[in-house]
């Protein structure tokens, strides 16, 4: 729901500059929350997921969205704190 058209474009041409700002997770307000905002590079996954203490590491509780044909998986979870562990949970092909 966070990255736009112009962030796919550029990550599939393999010249957008500032990757590090879109990718991993980063504190921001979207719609009205303020929370964190994760997304990893995962193109042959079939799902992946963000984990971490805050769901006791169940990937079923926080599922990425897939951006279909760019390989980018996203999510937004509002009300989470900076500095908490996290990971992504992917399940391969």
């Amino acid at each position: 729901p966070v990255l736009g058209p112009m962030a796919d474009y550029y990550m599939a041409e393999g010249s957008h500059l500032r990757l590090f700002d879109k990718l991993g997770a980063h504190i921001m307000d979207h719609e009205g929350a303020t929370g964190v905002h994760f997304a990893v590079w995962a193109p042959n996954a079939r799902r992946v997921s963000v984990v971490g203490t805050f769901n006791d590491w169940d990937g079923r509780r926080h599922t990425m969205r897939d951006r279909k044909d760019t390989g980018i998986w996203e999510l937004f979870i509002p009300d989470l704190a900076a500095g908490q562990p996290y990971k992504f949970e992917i399940i391969g092909p």
